[in-house]
Protein backbone atom coordinates (compact mmCIF):
# COMPACT_ATOMS: atom_id res chain seq x y z
CA UNK A 1 0.00 0.00 0.00
CA UNK A 2 2.93 2.40 0.85
CA UNK A 3 4.86 1.96 -2.33
CA UNK A 4 1.47 2.43 -3.99
CA UNK A 5 1.19 5.96 -2.75
CA UNK A 6 3.40 7.84 -5.70
CA UNK A 7 1.02 6.60 -8.04
CA UNK A 8 -1.11 9.89 -6.32
CA UNK A 9 1.45 12.43 -7.25
CA UNK A 10 0.84 11.57 -11.18
CA UNK A 11 -2.87 12.14 -10.56
CA UNK A 12 -4.09 15.57 -11.45
CA UNK A 13 -5.78 17.35 -8.06
CA UNK A 14 -8.93 17.91 -9.63
CA UNK A 15 -9.80 14.25 -10.41
CA UNK A 16 -12.61 13.19 -8.27
CA UNK A 17 -12.47 10.13 -6.11
CA UNK A 18 -15.67 7.92 -5.70
CA UNK A 19 -15.55 5.54 -2.86
CA UNK A 20 -16.57 1.19 -3.47
CA UNK A 21 -18.69 1.92 -0.55
CA UNK A 22 -20.49 4.09 2.15
CA UNK A 23 -19.01 4.51 5.54
CA UNK A 24 -19.88 1.88 8.77
CA UNK A 25 -17.76 -1.23 6.88
CA UNK A 26 -15.93 -3.18 8.66
CA UNK A 27 -13.33 -3.16 6.04
CA UNK A 28 -11.13 -0.62 8.02
CA UNK A 29 -10.82 2.08 10.67
CA UNK A 30 -12.55 5.99 10.60
CA UNK A 31 -13.84 5.67 7.07
CA UNK A 32 -15.16 9.02 6.02
CA UNK A 33 -18.86 9.46 5.70
CA UNK A 34 -18.36 11.56 2.58
CA UNK A 35 -19.72 10.43 -0.68
CA UNK A 36 -17.54 11.87 -2.64
CA UNK A 37 -13.64 13.76 -2.91
CA UNK A 38 -10.71 15.05 -4.87
CA UNK A 39 -7.16 14.05 -4.88
CA UNK A 40 -6.04 17.59 -3.80
CA UNK A 41 -8.42 17.34 -0.89
CA UNK A 42 -7.09 13.99 -0.07
CA UNK A 43 -3.67 15.28 -0.15
CA UNK A 44 -4.18 18.03 1.88
CA UNK A 45 -6.24 16.54 4.95
CA UNK A 46 -6.08 12.20 4.51
CA UNK A 47 -4.54 11.51 7.91
CA UNK A 48 -3.26 8.29 6.11
CA UNK A 49 -0.69 10.65 3.52
CA UNK A 50 -0.30 12.75 6.41
CA UNK A 51 1.64 9.66 8.47
CA UNK A 52 3.24 8.60 5.28
CA UNK A 53 6.72 10.15 6.10
CA UNK A 54 8.39 6.67 6.51
CA UNK A 55 7.18 3.36 5.81
CA UNK A 56 7.38 2.40 9.41
CA UNK A 57 5.07 5.50 10.13
CA UNK A 58 2.94 4.48 7.26
CA UNK A 59 2.67 0.83 8.13
CA UNK A 60 1.66 1.73 12.22
CA UNK A 61 -0.71 4.46 11.38
CA UNK A 62 -2.53 1.85 8.97
CA UNK A 63 -2.59 -1.18 11.45
CA UNK A 64 -3.18 0.77 14.84
CA UNK A 65 -6.83 0.12 15.92
CA UNK A 66 -7.99 -1.38 12.92
CA UNK A 67 -11.02 -3.52 13.54
CA UNK A 68 -10.94 -7.05 13.76
CA UNK A 69 -12.36 -8.66 10.21
CA UNK A 70 -15.71 -10.68 10.67
CA UNK A 71 -14.45 -14.87 10.16
CA UNK A 72 -16.21 -15.15 6.51
CA UNK A 73 -13.94 -11.76 5.07
CA UNK A 74 -11.54 -14.72 3.88
CA UNK A 75 -13.41 -16.39 2.25
CA UNK A 76 -14.68 -13.23 0.52
CA UNK A 77 -11.07 -12.61 -0.74
CA UNK A 78 -10.89 -16.36 -1.99
CA UNK A 79 -14.34 -15.90 -4.01
CA UNK A 80 -13.07 -12.46 -5.47
CA UNK A 81 -10.00 -13.67 -6.83
CA UNK A 82 -11.14 -17.36 -7.87
CA UNK A 83 -15.15 -16.52 -8.65
CA UNK A 84 -18.55 -16.92 -7.01
CA UNK A 85 -20.37 -19.90 -7.60
CA UNK A 86 -23.22 -19.79 -10.30
CA UNK A 87 -26.41 -19.82 -7.99
CA UNK A 88 -28.82 -19.20 -11.36
CA UNK A 89 -30.71 -16.38 -9.05
CA UNK A 90 -31.68 -15.97 -5.56
CA UNK A 91 -32.40 -19.59 -4.07
CA UNK A 92 -35.74 -20.51 -2.46
CA UNK A 93 -35.26 -22.96 -0.01
CA UNK A 94 -37.94 -25.56 0.53
CA UNK A 95 -40.61 -25.14 3.44
CA UNK A 96 -40.14 -27.66 6.26
CA UNK A 97 -42.84 -28.05 9.17
CA UNK A 98 -41.45 -27.38 13.17
CA UNK A 99 -40.61 -30.79 14.00
CA UNK A 100 -38.05 -31.04 11.14
CA UNK A 101 -36.41 -28.29 12.61
CA UNK A 102 -36.69 -29.76 16.09
CA UNK A 103 -35.49 -32.68 14.78
CA UNK A 104 -32.10 -31.21 13.22
CA UNK A 105 -29.00 -31.95 15.06
CA UNK A 106 -27.95 -28.26 15.82
CA UNK A 107 -24.30 -29.74 16.31
CA UNK A 108 -23.77 -30.41 12.12
CA UNK A 109 -26.57 -27.90 10.84
CA UNK A 110 -26.95 -24.35 11.90
CA UNK A 111 -30.76 -23.32 12.69
CA UNK A 112 -30.13 -19.56 12.21
CA UNK A 113 -33.30 -17.99 14.38
CA UNK A 114 -33.63 -14.41 12.68
CA UNK A 115 -36.97 -13.72 15.01
CA UNK A 116 -35.76 -10.53 17.57
CA UNK A 117 -33.80 -11.25 20.03
CA UNK A 118 -37.07 -11.13 22.82
CA UNK A 119 -38.68 -13.81 21.11
CA UNK A 120 -35.40 -15.81 21.13
CA UNK A 121 -34.24 -15.25 24.59
CA UNK A 122 -38.13 -16.30 25.77
CA UNK A 123 -38.23 -19.60 23.50
CA UNK A 124 -36.58 -21.17 20.70
CA UNK A 125 -35.34 -24.69 19.61
CA UNK A 126 -32.49 -25.86 21.61
CA UNK A 127 -28.66 -25.34 19.80
CA UNK A 128 -30.44 -22.36 17.70
CA UNK A 129 -28.06 -19.57 16.33
CA UNK A 130 -30.10 -15.59 17.67
CA UNK A 131 -29.50 -13.62 14.41
CA UNK A 132 -31.84 -11.02 13.91
CA UNK A 133 -32.43 -9.40 10.52
CA UNK A 134 -31.14 -6.22 11.72
CA UNK A 135 -28.45 -4.00 10.13
CA UNK A 136 -25.81 -6.24 11.30
CA UNK A 137 -27.13 -9.56 10.40
CA UNK A 138 -24.80 -10.04 7.41
CA UNK A 139 -21.12 -9.58 9.78
CA UNK A 140 -22.98 -11.12 12.91
CA UNK A 141 -23.93 -14.76 10.23
CA UNK A 142 -20.50 -14.43 8.75
CA UNK A 143 -18.82 -14.08 11.76
CA UNK A 144 -20.72 -17.32 13.53
CA UNK A 145 -21.63 -19.75 10.46
CA UNK A 146 -18.99 -21.40 8.54
CA UNK A 147 -19.12 -21.32 4.81
CA UNK A 148 -19.83 -25.38 4.58
CA UNK A 149 -22.61 -25.52 7.24
CA UNK A 150 -26.11 -25.98 5.78
CA UNK A 151 -28.14 -24.09 6.87
CA UNK A 152 -32.13 -24.20 7.94
CA UNK A 153 -34.01 -20.69 8.87
CA UNK A 154 -36.61 -19.93 11.44
CA UNK A 155 -38.27 -16.49 10.25
CA UNK A 156 -40.90 -14.45 9.78
CA UNK A 157 -42.36 -15.02 5.92
CA UNK A 158 -42.06 -11.75 4.66
CA UNK A 159 -38.44 -11.83 5.95
CA UNK A 160 -37.08 -14.99 4.16
CA UNK A 161 -36.01 -13.59 1.02
CA UNK A 162 -34.17 -10.28 3.02
CA UNK A 163 -32.62 -13.24 5.19
CA UNK A 164 -31.64 -15.42 1.78
CA UNK A 165 -29.94 -12.42 0.43
CA UNK A 166 -28.12 -11.40 3.05
CA UNK A 167 -26.64 -15.03 3.62
CA UNK A 168 -25.87 -15.43 -0.16
CA UNK A 169 -24.09 -12.15 -0.26
CA UNK A 170 -21.13 -13.09 2.13
CA UNK A 171 -20.99 -16.58 0.86
CA UNK A 172 -23.39 -18.69 2.97
CA UNK A 173 -25.53 -20.22 0.29
CA UNK A 174 -25.81 -23.36 1.77
CA UNK A 175 -29.38 -22.92 2.96
CA UNK A 176 -31.09 -25.82 3.14
CA UNK A 177 -34.35 -25.50 4.41
CA UNK A 178 -36.88 -22.52 6.28
CA UNK A 179 -40.01 -22.66 8.79
CA UNK A 180 -42.07 -19.87 9.64
CA UNK A 181 -41.37 -18.88 13.32
CA UNK A 182 -44.94 -18.73 14.52
CA UNK A 183 -45.20 -22.53 13.66
CA UNK A 184 -42.35 -23.35 15.76
CA UNK A 185 -43.65 -21.05 18.82
CA UNK A 186 -46.57 -22.73 18.43
CA UNK A 187 -45.56 -26.34 17.82
CA UNK A 188 -43.81 -26.22 21.10
CA UNK A 189 -40.55 -27.04 20.07
CA UNK A 190 -39.02 -23.63 21.55
CA UNK A 191 -38.18 -25.31 24.62
CA UNK A 192 -34.80 -23.63 25.52
CA UNK A 193 -34.40 -19.99 26.90
CA UNK A 194 -31.43 -17.58 27.17
CA UNK A 195 -31.12 -15.98 30.75
CA UNK A 196 -30.45 -11.97 30.61
CA UNK A 197 -28.98 -10.75 34.20
CA UNK A 198 -29.54 -6.98 35.32
CA UNK A 199 -26.23 -5.15 35.29
CA UNK A 200 -26.33 -4.36 39.12
CA UNK A 201 -25.90 -8.07 39.99
CA UNK A 202 -22.65 -8.04 38.58
CA UNK A 203 -21.19 -4.69 40.33
CA UNK A 204 -19.33 -6.32 43.05
CA UNK A 205 -17.63 -8.88 40.63
CA UNK A 206 -18.17 -12.68 39.00
CA UNK A 207 -19.18 -15.43 41.63
CA UNK A 208 -16.71 -18.45 41.74
CA UNK A 209 -16.80 -20.37 38.97
CA UNK A 210 -18.09 -17.49 36.64
CA UNK A 211 -16.16 -15.68 34.18
CA UNK A 212 -16.62 -11.97 32.42
CA UNK A 213 -15.93 -11.92 28.66
CA UNK A 214 -16.33 -8.91 26.46
CA UNK A 215 -17.75 -9.58 22.69
CA UNK A 216 -16.69 -5.88 21.41
CA UNK A 217 -13.34 -5.20 19.32
CA UNK A 218 -10.45 -4.43 20.78
CA UNK A 219 -9.93 -0.92 20.12
CA UNK A 220 -13.52 -0.36 22.37
CA UNK A 221 -11.98 -2.66 24.70
CA UNK A 222 -8.99 -0.97 25.10
CA UNK A 223 -10.65 2.32 25.92
CA UNK A 224 -12.53 1.40 28.73
CA UNK A 225 -14.47 -2.22 30.27
CA UNK A 226 -15.37 -4.10 32.97
CA UNK A 227 -12.56 -5.18 34.89
CA UNK A 228 -11.54 -8.50 34.79
CA UNK A 229 -13.25 -9.46 31.68
CA UNK A 230 -11.73 -11.07 28.84
CA UNK A 231 -12.08 -9.82 25.51
CA UNK A 232 -12.61 -11.89 22.30
CA UNK A 233 -14.07 -9.87 19.40
CA UNK A 234 -17.48 -11.50 18.17
CA UNK A 235 -16.05 -11.36 14.56
CA UNK A 236 -13.08 -13.72 15.78
CA UNK A 237 -14.78 -16.09 18.04
CA UNK A 238 -14.78 -18.91 16.07
CA UNK A 239 -11.18 -18.74 15.09
CA UNK A 240 -10.44 -18.15 19.54
CA UNK A 241 -12.82 -20.80 20.74
CA UNK A 242 -10.10 -22.34 22.97
CA UNK A 243 -8.82 -19.01 24.27
CA UNK A 244 -12.35 -18.88 26.36
CA UNK A 245 -12.03 -18.44 30.12
CA UNK A 246 -12.54 -22.04 31.89
CA UNK A 247 -15.83 -21.23 33.72
CA UNK A 248 -19.03 -22.76 34.36
CA UNK A 249 -20.73 -19.74 33.18
CA UNK A 250 -19.71 -16.98 31.35
CA UNK A 251 -21.24 -13.62 31.65
CA UNK A 252 -21.35 -12.04 28.32
CA UNK A 253 -21.02 -8.31 27.30
CA UNK A 254 -20.95 -6.03 24.85
CA UNK A 255 -21.39 -2.18 24.22
CA UNK A 256 -25.37 -2.51 24.34
CA UNK A 257 -26.05 -5.96 25.04
CA UNK A 258 -26.64 -7.02 21.17
CA UNK A 259 -23.44 -8.91 20.09
CA UNK A 260 -23.47 -10.09 23.34
CA UNK A 261 -26.75 -11.99 22.88
CA UNK A 262 -25.55 -13.23 19.50
CA UNK A 263 -22.48 -14.72 21.36
CA UNK A 264 -25.06 -16.42 24.11
CA UNK A 265 -26.80 -17.93 21.79
CA UNK A 266 -23.72 -19.55 19.96
CA UNK A 267 -21.70 -20.52 22.96
CA UNK A 268 -25.33 -22.62 24.21
CA UNK A 269 -25.14 -23.83 20.43
CA UNK A 270 -21.62 -24.87 21.74
CA UNK A 271 -22.50 -26.66 24.96
CA UNK A 272 -21.04 -23.46 26.93
CA UNK A 273 -23.44 -22.07 30.00
CA UNK A 274 -23.93 -18.11 28.97
CA UNK A 275 -25.90 -15.26 29.92
CA UNK A 276 -26.56 -11.98 28.35
CA UNK A 277 -25.76 -8.91 31.00
CA UNK A 278 -28.22 -6.66 29.88
CA UNK A 279 -27.69 -2.89 28.58
CA UNK A 280 -24.21 -4.23 28.01
CA UNK A 281 -21.36 -1.40 28.83
CA UNK A 282 -23.11 1.30 28.24
CA UNK A 283 -25.64 -0.42 31.43
CA UNK A 284 -22.42 -1.01 33.31
CA UNK A 285 -21.20 2.69 32.88
CA UNK A 286 -24.40 3.88 33.84
CA UNK A 287 -24.72 1.98 37.20
CA UNK A 288 -21.73 3.53 38.52
CA UNK A 289 -19.26 0.97 37.78
CA UNK A 290 -15.34 0.88 38.15
CA UNK A 291 -13.91 1.08 34.16
CA UNK A 292 -10.47 -0.41 33.78
CA UNK A 293 -8.58 0.90 30.47
CA UNK A 294 -5.37 0.22 28.71
CA UNK A 295 -4.14 -2.00 25.88
CA UNK A 296 -6.69 -5.09 24.27
CA UNK A 297 -5.52 -7.80 25.40
CA UNK A 298 -6.75 -11.69 24.42
CA UNK A 299 -7.45 -13.00 27.74
CA UNK A 300 -8.31 -12.11 31.21
CA UNK A 301 -6.08 -8.71 32.76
Amino acid sequence: LFRSLPVIDRVPEFAQVWPGHGAGSACGKALGAVPMSTIGYEKRYNHALAAAESEDAFVRFILDGQPEPPMYFAAMKRVNRDGPAVLGGVPTPGRVDAATIAGLDARSVVILDARPWERFREGHVPGSLSIPLELSFCTDAGSLIREDEPIYIVCAPEDLDEAVRGLIRIGLDRIEGWCPGDEVEASGAATATIDEIDVRQVLEGPKPGEALLDVRRGNEYQFGRIPGAANISHTRLMERIDELPDANLLLVNCLSGKRSARVCSYLKRLGREAVNIEGGYLAWEGAGGRIEQGRACPSSP
